[in-house]
């Protein structure tokens, strides 16, 4: 049953890959070459800031899921909504650090395994958002975030 289901998540994380990729290599302007270029030489140091602050941003996450969790009241439903948004947040946030800090090495180097974990790591993201209802971020977050990761990926071999 978990090997079926990861299959299945993997199969839909691919066929995601093929639409999304053919909709931002063909059907918008793509970025110059010197553009791509200067993106892929300094994305990882970039990934090294983001991993950075979203530690930082975590950290704090945390403090707060910790200090609502004994604030708020059994009976309040919009408090406990708010804490199980922050909680999904806080889960999601947890596997995109994991991720990008596993991208790493792979992006110093070109590896397209480096590419792999940061379009899981936005797929993540995606969904952690959509979870906890943020649906403009996880709409501003996908579209922009997609482009330029596909932008960059013929890079990655």
């Amino acid at each position: 049953m978990k090997k079926n289901t990861l299959n299945q998540l993997k199969k839909v994380a691919n066929d995601i890959e093929v639409k999304w990729g053919e909709f931002f290599v063909k059907s918008v302007p793509a970025l110059p070459v010197s553009a791509k270029e200067l993106i892929v030489e300094w994305l990882w140091l970039l990934v090294v800031i983001g991993v950075v602050l979203l530690a930082w941003s975590l950290i704090g996450v945390l403090t707060l899921l910790l200090g609502l969790g004994s604030l708020i009241p059994g009976g309040m439903m919009f408090g406990s909504f708010i804490w199980v948004g922050m909680l999904i947040y806080f889960a999601g946030m947890v596997i995109v650090l994991y991720l990008n800090i596993k991208a790493l090495p792979h992006l110093k180097t070109r590896q397209r395994l480096g590419w792999q974990y940061l379009y899981w790591s936005l797929l993540v993201s995606i969904l952690s958002e959509l979870l906890s209802l943020n649906l403009i971020g996880a709409l501003l977050s996908g579209l922009i975030g997609f482009y330029f990761l596909f932008q960059i990926k013929e890079y990655y071999k």
